[in-house]
């Protein structure tokens, strides 16, 4: 069947089932995409927070140092006993030690501190400093390395009872202090009070933020006894004022070192709780737990959906690939080694011939299965008396200039029973060729898979070269074609016919002009011409070039050429084909590979139209169609309806 409103197909099975899957895998990639995105962000968080837990020790243990040597320094000095400077010493190398771990680019403030705290530690070992300007440079210290806690997401679990602890131990040294035998300064003893007010809003607001097992074991720390008397104890010594601080403190010591102790413990206690939880809840950030596990199961999910695509795709083209094989197969092997026995004499057993397929479950298997009815048909057809050459060529196009042998004696004797057998059998062939083209045509119409419609249309296509190979046997017999029209048909319309007639119409560049109708009554015929030209042309040029057909009018017509890119035929082989053209005559045995020229040349004389071979301008060779004016339509013709395109491809 030829559908001249349809452009000729050039997008190939593979590249149809690539645009079919594309688009399903690209979805889903993409959605795996970004599930892995969210993923990688919430595990990069969940490694951030684990690291703000861990990188945490470090500072700490310099906080410890810290508020240990300023205790130390403190006994020494505030007390002036001489027997705490060796311990004030050994803890200021601990403090050296612990500040070694702090790196300079990440924490410059705090180094600068500690720096600062070296010298003034000399100076006060050379008595030029006294414990509080120590005290000061151990709390400045403190509370850099305390500000690398940073603030947000980044803070460490239970920074707020770390500043809470660092309060806590400031008013141990000043309540210490206070016993030595000087006396603290109104400014002392305001930052023991605000250092015990500061405390106590961490301590009430640290609760709100810790996970809740930290959050209820700080609830009792804080309603525990410990608590109350450690806040009695300073408050004491704050209400003492400057001149008796001395004594209140002596008196408020035992009550302070009692509760200090156990409450630093607790504290220290309910931070350790507080961190465990917040390294249970951050997870390790491991791309093989949890939601890491389910990004890389749906990427093993993508990867199997891939291959399974490519898998299915390879199989079905496998089957076409195998349809295709087994249709040659018939076409170029077996029918004409059946054709052979036949002839000879024998017989052909056709359920061995041709067995029929099981039933069919797809689209391919009927399809193989309309190639088996066709196969069997053909066979039926020959076992029936009708004369069939055995050498038959089984495309079309292959006689002009070569092909498979054809015997002419089988085909054009003049005897008065082959040419009505010889008829009778185009006009079975041509029946068969009807009814698989319907037949293909329903598959077409409910079949929905992109890869087997293309396999179709190629057998559909297939079909109409065989349905030219029967009106080639009526041309031959001198039968007139079945298929005729009463209107004029376009010209280009014409062409368009003969191009998807062949097997490269892929190759075929038309090049005519516009307005040119043909009579109907040779629409039929002309187009029969034109493809057996347009086949050989096809057939004798390098696979890379293209066929050219160009038009023009002529006062005495309208000439159409057609232009291969060949080797091309000296002047005698010209001369000769030019002459058996003009003259209509069947080719002798001598030469059974002339057929073509046969067919073309009763075609013409029918209608008047001069065919004319000759050597092309560049290369190849050129055929000149010229068609007379009888055949022309004096008018330019109607456009053509659904009816008259269903006409032409039926």
């Amino acid at each position: 069947m030829i559908d001249t409103a349809q452009p000729p197909r050039t997008r190939t099975v593979r590249a149809r089932l690539l645009a079919l899957l594309a688009v399903p895998l690209t979805a889903l990639a993409l959605l795996w995409c970004h599930t892995a995105l969210t993923t990688a962000q919430r595990l990069s968080a969940e490694r951030e927070a684990a690291d703000a837990v861990e990188s945490w020790t470090a500072p700490d243990a310099v906080v410890q140092a810290l508020q240990d040597e300023r205790r130390a320094t403190t006994a020494w000095l505030a007390l002036d006993d001489p027997r705490n400077a060796g311990p004030a010493a050994q803890a200021a190398d601990r403090t050296r030690d612990a500040a070694r771990t702090l790196d300079p680019d990440l924490a410059p403030e705090a180094v600068k501190l500690l720096k600062e705290l070296d010298r003034t530690r000399e100076r006060a070992a050379a008595g030029s400093a006294d414990w509080a300007e120590l005290h000061t440079a151990h709390t400045a210290a403190v509370d850099a390395v305390l500000a690398l806690a940073g603030t947000g997401d980044a803070r460490p679990p239970a920074a707020e009872l770390d500043h809470a602890a660092e309060l806590l131990a400031r008013q141990d040294t000043l309540m210490l202090a206070a016993r030595g035998p000087g006396t603290l300064t109104p400014s002392q003893l305001r930052g023991l009070a605000a250092a015990g007010d500061g405390r106590r809003a961490l301590e009430d607001a640290a609760p709100g933020s810790l996970p809740t097992e930290a959050a209820e074991r700080l609830t009792a720390v804080l309603d525990g006894a410990e608590h109350a008397a450690a806040g009695r104890a300073a408050e004491e010594v704050v209400a003492a004022g400057p001149g008796t601080a001395g004594a209140a403190a002596d008196a408020a010591w035992p009550r302070w070192e009692a509760a200090h102790g156990p409450l630093a413990e607790e504290l220290a206690e309910v931070r350790e709780t507080a961190r465990a939880q917040a390294r249970e809840d951050a997870g390790d950030g491991s791309w093989f737990g949890g939601a890491g596990a389910l990004v890389l199961l749906g990427l093993l999910a993508l990867g199997a959906a891939v291959l399974v695509a490519l898998r299915t795709g390879r199989e079905l083209l496998a089957d076409l690939a195998a349809l295709r094989a087994e249709a040659l197969d018939i076409a170029r092997r077996k029918l004409p080694r059946a054709m052979r026995r036949i002839r000879s004499g024998g017989s052909v057993d056709i359920a061995t011939e041709a067995p029929e397929h099981p039933g069919a479950h797809d689209e391919i298997a009927r399809v193989q299965q309309a190639l088996g009815a066709m196969h069997r048909a053909a066979l039926r057809n020959a076992g029936d008396g009708t004369p069939v050459s055995a050498d038959t060529p089984v495309s079309g196009g292959d006689g002009i200039s070569g092909g498979a042998p054809v015997s002419g004696d089988s085909l054009v004797s003049g005897g008065d029973g082959i040419s009505p057998a010889l008829v009778s059998l185009a006009r079975r062939g041509q029946h068969l060729v009807n009814r698989q083209l319907v037949l293909l045509d329903e598959l077409e119409r409910r079949t929905e898979d992109p890869s087997a419609l293309e396999e179709l249309f190629r057998l559909d296509h297939l079909s109409t070269r065989m349905r030219r190979q029967c009106e080639s046997l009526l041309v031959l017999s001198g039968s007139e074609p079945a298929r005729s029209w009463s209107a004029p048909v376009p010209l280009a319309t014409v062409l368009q016919a003969a191009v998807s007639e062949i097997e490269d119409y892929r190759r075929i560049e038309l090049r005519t002009a516009a307005g040119v109708g043909v009579a109907g009554g040779a629409v039929a015929d002309l187009t029969h011409l034109l493809a057996e030209l347009l086949e050989n042309a096809a057939r004798f040029s390098p696979p890379h070039t293209w066929v050219r057909v160009t038009g023009h009018a002529r006062p005495d017509g309208f000439e159409c050429v057609v232009e291969d890119r060949g080797p091309g035929l000296d002047i005698a082989a010209l001369r000769h084909a030019n002459l058996r053209i003009a003259r209509c005559e069947a080719p002798g045995p001598e030469e059974p590979d002339r057929l073509g020229l046969f067919v073309v040349g009763r075609l013409a004389a029918r209608h008047g139209v001069r065919v004319e071979l000759r050597t092309a301008a560049h290369s190849g060779t050129a055929a000149s169609v010229l068609l007379p004016a009888s055949l022309l339509s004096p008018e330019e013709p109607l456009p053509y309806g659904a009816a008259q395109d269903a006409a032409l491809s039926a």
